[in-house]
């Protein structure tokens, strides 16, 4: 996800809420919109850091895995429907290897290590070592008001007139009245008779209905933690949901504490929400209608209560699937990967893009796999120039499933990174030789009609020369003849 440049968050209408908390890297910029535009689009600032691509210290081979279900490898596997599949454990595993290694074709990777002992394959490694699993107890909660019409209808959000906001139910559990409602149950009452009411329900082991907007499904840490990260600056939080069924769609929120550029402490804020990805994702599935997938969300602070809440607008009542699992990595830790791969020993450097054409450096201590953000196809090339302008070209590899990569030259080097459309070379060629073939016939076609008319010219010349003189009183009879008398 730190590899995607922009981030577009579409509007919501909640308004002195609408972009709070948009689920965007940490750090992002917004470069165009506000709450009342119709989106809003972020700069995420880690694309700056490694504009075009990297050099990896791994290299692995996919070793394509042929079945009557289709074609798997080490890195993703086949169900028997057909469908590519993977759990939390090896999506996430595979996040790390991207980040950190090249996984080559397999006729790429072999040829690669016939050829230079100086590289070596990598056994994929059994599970990320950024992330870790998360572990938390559930619970519904109610939020109601005694008189909707004095205090506003309680929401997601807080109470409408109120405007306490998102995070407003958990100021009520935490600081308001408790008591004992019915059986196995509480409430927790505010000053102006808002409360917040625990619910039954709740279970991992198969899916629950819950009311849109009005009830809540709160996951916070296990008993004794109050957070679920400990880094004041965030942490990424991936979510392994179901997104392939529509009745599972819902708002998904974090309430957390943060500290502000004075050193503060804000309680129960809203750190991060999102929305439209777990609406749209189905459209860019390629594995099916029905399956779980990893989403991710950055929120900057420290995480207390991870929430869904349907909206009214898509379902009187959400459903909440079994088995959520939810992994987690500080926000220092993948900072310090990424600081990894883009030092200068691995980062291409001085990038301009040109049409069809990037320009780049690298000053690698030894030979290096580089993997790109670019697409690739048989049309790239890539030309190297080294500090003495001895030029090589590198061999070109496809990585990752679908990127443009090479393997790259110690010490300074400058780059040309060039798009050609293939067979255009040849077809430039085949099209020049037609041209001289036109070229030549038409120069030999001129020079016969230039030497036919001269031929032409010569016997009309010829046959001039030959004819009689005509005597003068035959001129003068012809204009007798032609005058009258």
């Amino acid at each position: 996800a730190l590899s995607m440049k922009y981030y577009a968050i579409a509007h919501e209408g909640y308004s002195q809420w609408e972009g709070v908390g948009d689920n965007v890297p940490w750090g992002s910029e917004l470069v165009y919109g506000n709450k009342d535009s119709l989106y809003r689009l972020y700069k995420n600032p880690y694309v700056e850091k490694m504009k075009l691509g990297h050099a990896v210290d791994h290299v692995y081979k996919r070793n394509v895995k042929e079945n009557t279900f289709g074609q798997g490898d080490d890195f993703v596997s086949v169900s028997e429907s057909g469908r590519l599949v993977g759990n939390a454990a090896e999506l996430l595993r595979n996040d790390e290897v991207l980040m950190t290694g090249a996984i080559l074709e397999d006729a790429d990777a072999e040829e690669l290590i016939a050829e230079d002992s100086s590289f070596h394959l990598d056994a994929p490694q059994e599970k990320n070592s950024l992330f870790t699993p998360v572990f938390y107890k559930g619970q519904i909660y109610e939020c109601s008001t005694p008189d909707p019409t004095k205090y506003g209808k309680f929401e997601w959000w807080g109470t409408n007139k109120g405007r306490e906001g998102p995070g407003y139910f958990a100021d009520i559990i935490e600081k308001g009245t408790a008591s004992a409602w019915l059986t196995d149950q509480t409430r927790y009452v505010d000053e102006k008779g808002n409360y917040v009411t625990t619910k039954d329900g709740f279970k991992t082991n198969g899916d629950f209905k819950y009311k849109g907007d009005t009830d809540i499904v709160a996951l916070t840490p296990p008993s004794g933690t109050k957070y679920f990260n400990e880094d004041w600056n965030g942490a990424c939080f991936s979510i392994n949901y179901n997104l392939g069924a529509d009745r599972y769609k819902t708002r998904v929120y974090m309430i957390g504490d943060r500290m502000n550029a004075n050193g503060e402490i804000e309680e129960n804020v809203l750190l991060s929400y999102e929305y439209w990805v777990l609406d749209n994702i189905k459209t860019w599935r390629i594995s099916g209608s029905y399956s779980y997938d990893i989403f991710q969300m950055y929120p900057e602070g420290r995480v207390k209560y991870i929430c869904f809440n349907a909206k009214p607008s898509d379902f009187a009542e959400g459903t909440f699937p079994a088995n959520v699992n939810i992994h987690k990595s500080e926000r220092s830790t993948i900072e310090g990967a990424f600081n990894q791969i883009s030092d200068d020993e691995h980062n291409l450097t001085n990038v301009i893009y040109d049409k069809n054409k990037f320009t780049f450096e690298s000053n690698f201590p030894t030979k290096k796999v580089v993997t790109t953000s670019v697409g690739y196809d048989a049309g790239w090339s890539v030309k190297a120039t080294d500090e003495e302008g001895n030029v090589t070209y590198p061999k070109m590899l496809k990585v990752d499933g679908g990127l443009v990569g090479f393997v790259a030259p110690a010490g300074k080097v400058t780059y040309e990174l060039t798009y050609l459309t293939p067979h255009l070379k040849v077809g430039a060629f085949a099209s020049s030789a037609a041209w001289f073939v036109v070229a030549g016939y038409s120069m030999v076609t001129f020079a016969f009609e230039i030497k036919k008319k001269r031929k032409e010219s010569m016997s009309v010349d010829a046959a001039k020369e030959s004819e009689p003189q005509t005597s003068e009183p035959l001129k003068e009879k012809e204009s007798e003849v032609a005058s009258p008398s």
